[in-house]
């Protein structure tokens, strides 16, 4: 039975291993992933993501929120929100090539400072933006094909993000905003949807748990934190 268990782990970490290195040659190549992802076993996409970072030696500025409404939960077959990074460097411009949505999606992102020890970890609001989130991924197939491991594991559909100054809002919203970005030479308005407290709160109680748990990489400084939209 030991001799078995061993094995098995021994075969997921080679698993891990040989996706990770996968990903993060994309990523530095600015190519598509050049192996099948589909065949990610199941519950390793966290391990998958925080492999990645480590080979790519970046520093993560925040958290974006994948599968935040609960018609996306069901799809993805999953009870949670999923976490993906965002990197130091996140107003760089778009690599290609890489597969994303045609549409701009509007959020609200919070600055977040997370403390805490191995047993307890909590979390408290600092700031408020909005911000323009360009989602994309490296990946062969359509993110409309892909499960939660592959996209926890797939950075969160690693792309590019636009932010706003900080918002002069207290914590408890009232409204929703809006923002522009040019495109082809014509200004377009996104409507960024208004997070509710208590989604806001179960999100970051999510990130707080998945970094107690050293399951999520820990931001260096304030995390920026997208929340997603919740319908």
């Amino acid at each position: 039975m030991g001799t078995s268990l061993k094995v098995s782990i021994d075969k997921e970490t080679r698993r891990v291993e040989w996706l990770a290195s996968a990903i993060a040659a994309a990523c530095l190549e600015h190519s598509l992933v050049k192996v099948d992802l589909t065949e990610m076993p199941k519950g390793v996409g966290y391990a998958v993501q925080d492999r990645v970072r480590e080979k790519l030696g970046r520093s993560v500025a925040g958290y974006r929120i994948v599968a935040n409404s609960e018609r996306a939960r069901r799809q993805l077959g999953t009870t949670g929100p999923l976490v993906g990074l965002i990197f130091e460097d996140f107003e760089c411009k778009l690599s290609r090539p890489t597969r994303r949505p045609s549409n701009i999606e509007g959020e609200f992102a919070v600055e977040v400072e997370f403390y805490g020890s191995e047993r307890e970890y909590g979390w408290k609001i600092r700031g408020w933006r909005l911000a323009l989130d360009l989602p994309a991924s490296r990946q062969k197939n359509l993110w409309s094909s892909f499960s939660a491991d592959q996209i926890v594991g797939d950075l969160g559909l690693l792309g590019n993000i636009r932010i706003s100054e900080r918002l002069a809002i207290p914590h408890s919203l009232h409204g929703a905003g809006t923002m522009t970005i040019e495109s082809a030479g014509a200004l377009h308005t996104v409507e960024v949807p208004l997070p509710t407290p208590e989604g806001t709160k179960a999100l970051l109680d999510e990130i707080a748990a998945l970094i107690r748990d050293r399951r999520l990489a820990r931001a260096t400084g304030r995390a920026l934190v997208l929340l997603g939209a919740e319908h």
